[in-house]
């Protein structure tokens, strides 16, 4: 049988592999992790639907579950569930109520830790375009103060002409060593010389919304279950304690978590 169809060349699994790694490099590739030194960033204006640019989410991070490897973050379902019962939190309750002093300690584990999540553009990589930062409160009190100092600060988040960046200097590393310096950029300048790329970067901001998502209360049990040995859930079995344990995600907040 002839054919006019014009020649095509059959999917290959190698080209299935690099796009699959590709697509996992994508899913991280929202989150701006800040280096050692200045970072000179330009915080984007909020979505005239939300109702600030900076989206505060408390969330857990637990590793040990059965038949996983890595992490699991959510959104704590007492903090954004309007009062819902949150099983990490529960853990900690217990812990927290007990006679021993080391379980008291270990159930500050348990309760969420406070993030502040912000669409930025890195100015050392524009060309990714919006990235998410996450910050605790010795960054978000700089910026408030900036903020507020109508003189030498103001709205760090005009794309206009009288807008500019803002560069949060890091020295250290590590939770205890890290510390962060933030400071407005002395030159005023726009989101960007090219109207449309500043149109297309405000366009293309990442939810805020969608880090605090509450799970569902069945799924969300079933996530910290894992599985049994059989194979199939172990709700019933969920361990006592957890501890955090690290993801990509948690390294990024971690070493700003003041």
């Amino acid at each position: 049988m002839t054919s006019n169809m014009k020649q095509w060349a059959p999917i290959e699994d190698e080209a299935n592999e690099e796009l699959e790694k590709e697509l996992k490099a994508g899913r991280s590739n929202e989150f701006m992790k800040l280096k050692v030194g200045k970072n000179r960033v330009r915080f984007l204006p909020r979505d005239p639907k939300w109702k600030s640019h900076i989206k505060i989410i408390h969330e857990h991070f637990v590793d040990d579950i059965p038949g996983k490897t890595g992490s699991f973050r959510f959104a704590c379902p007492r903090r954004h569930g309007a009062g819902a019962r949150c099983p990490e939190c529960e853990r900690g309750d217990v812990l927290r109520r007990g006679n021993n002093v080391v379980d008291r300690e270990r159930a500050k584990d348990h309760y969420p830790s406070t993030r502040n999540y912000s669409n930025v553009i890195d100015r050392s990589d524009e060309g990714s375009g919006p990235r998410i930062i996450t910050f605790g409160s010795t960054i978000f009190d700089q910026l408030k103060a900036i903020f507020d100092d109508k003189a030498d600060g103001g709205d760090y988040t005009n794309p206009g002409d009288e807008g500019f960046d803002i560069i949060i200097t890091r020295t250290g590393t590590g939770k205890q060593d890290t510390k962060y310096a933030v400071s407005a950029a002395r030159a005023q300048s726009a989101l960007s010389e090219d109207q449309d790329e500043a149109d297309g970067w405000m366009e293309t901001m990442w939810s805020l919304d969608s880090y605090s998502a509450v799970l569902a209360a069945d799924k969300l049990l079933d996530a910290l279950a894992g599985e049994d040995s059989r194979g199939g859930r172990a709700r019933a079995a969920l361990p006592a304690v957890r501890s955090k344990g690290r993801t990509a995600q948690q390294d990024i907040k971690e070493e700003d978590d003041e």
